[in-house]
């Protein structure tokens, strides 16, 4: 009885671990194809999962600085609000160039 549920556990993980890496890559591909197509283009999938990990690190720290800046300006009184356009184009610019920046800086 234990051996059986061993054994559908270890089913049900497999397959799972499997959905979810066949999703990632055709995440991958996709993204692999979107950036060529803006002009990003990269030598294989080890320069683009590359670049996803530097745009990983270097977002989190940019998210929090991009969230807290609007914060900051409501609580001083200068902004009515923390949310709308300003926090929408600071994430939109500030995105684009971080890409802009790895795609530039990470090329060696």
């Amino acid at each position: 009885m234990k051996e059986a549920f061993h054994i559908n556990k270890f089913k049900t993980i497999g397959v799972s671990i499997s959905i979810v890496l066949i999703v990632l890559l055709f995440i991958a591909l996709f993204e692999y194809i979107f950036l060529k197509i803006m002009g990003f283009q990269y030598n294989s999938l080890l320069d683009l999962l590359l670049f996803f990990i530097m745009y990983l690190f270097l977002e989190i720290p940019l998210a929090f600085i991009t969230e807290a800046i609007p914060k900051a300006l409501k609580s001083v009184g200068i902004l009515q609000t923390s949310k709308g356009w300003l926090l929408f184009i600071l994430n939109t610019v500030l995105t684009f160039l971080l890409i802009e920046a790895i795609d530039t800086f990470g090329k060696y």
